[in-house]
């Protein structure tokens, strides 16, 4: 199973290349839009099982692809997805989560990290004091990126409007 990676087509060639001594079927769950070529290439593979509905985050298509219903966890991390995907924020636990996994992703670049939260996660321990140490670190990481760009700007008037331009590293 894949979800929640956008098809491309060097990752299809790569799947196929990898892939070309075994006996396969591979089932993309997702939510992003596909390119046609894309698309149109795994059709001729002929081995893909494409399920994808833009309308929802690739947590809820994977649930209801597995038909998934009625599981407290499961139904918690399709709120926190859609939470984040979609940029809502409400639950408490979307912002601290979306913020540690960042963290983990692009600052730590720690799989193994990743990986033992997904764990937790998946057994239905969303915190406990390890992500809460971490997730300390990732939100003074963030803090300090906030403040440096606060800092760092330019300020224009064009047309009687004002701008700003801010600088900042990617978080």
């Amino acid at each position: 199973y894949i979800t929640d990676l956008n098809l491309k087509k060097w990752m299809i060639n790569s799947l196929d290349h990898g892939l070309s001594n075994c006996v396969k079927k591979i089932y993309w769950i997702d939510h992003h839009l596909w390119d046609k070529e894309s698309d149109e290439l795994t059709d001729k593979l002929g081995y893909y099982v494409k399920y994808n509905d833009a309308k929802h985050t690739a947590s809820e298509n994977l649930a209801e692809f597995l038909g998934v219903k009625e599981d407290p966890v499961v139904d918690l991390i399709k709120i926190l997805s859609r939470d984040s995907d979609f940029g809502i924020m409400q639950h408490f636990l979307t912002e601290p989560l979306t913020d540690l996994i960042r963290y983990l992703v692009y600052i730590k670049k720690s799989k193994a990290l990743l990986r033992k939260l997904v764990r937790k996660i998946s057994r239905g321990v969303f915190w406990d004091y390890e992500t809460e140490l971490l997730w300390k670190n990732a939100y003074k990481m963030k803090r300090e990126v906030v403040e440096n760009t606060l800092r760092n700007y330019i300020y224009k008037e064009v047309d009687d409007r004002k701008i700003y331009f801010f600088f900042t590293e990617p978080v």
